[in-house]
């Protein structure tokens, strides 16, 4: 939304800037009423821009990390029948000597 208002504001400082810039060049004095809406709607859009940067810049903070807490309780124990089986081959060799095992 700031944006949109922004945008608005420089479209309207634009306007006047283009009336104050055709008095420059004809050698015209500028008329004062264009001169103070230039101002006016200029520093709106300074402001605008301003506060919008707030939201689109990014904010480096510091995080802190904590390390989680040593296992001192490793679980409850393995059963001895249990296997230990790195390999996928052989895990799934058991696996289907087990399924073809009758009931």
């Amino acid at each position: 939304m700031l944006e949109d208002y922004m945008a608005a504001f420089h479209n309207i400082a634009a306007y006047y800037q283009n009336k104050l810039a055709q008095d420059y060049g004809a050698g015209k004095e500028p008329d004062p009423k264009a001169l103070a809406a230039f101002e006016k709607w200029g520093t709106l859009t300074a402001q605008t821009a301003k506060q919008l940067a707030e939201f689109q810049s990014p904010k480096f903070k510091a995080i802190a990390i904590v390390a989680p807490p040593a296992n001192n309780n490793p679980g409850p124990p393995i059963p001895e029948d249990v296997r230990t089986i790195t390999d996928p081959s052989r895990l799934q060799r058991i696996y289907q000597q087990t399924i073809k095992k009758p009931a």
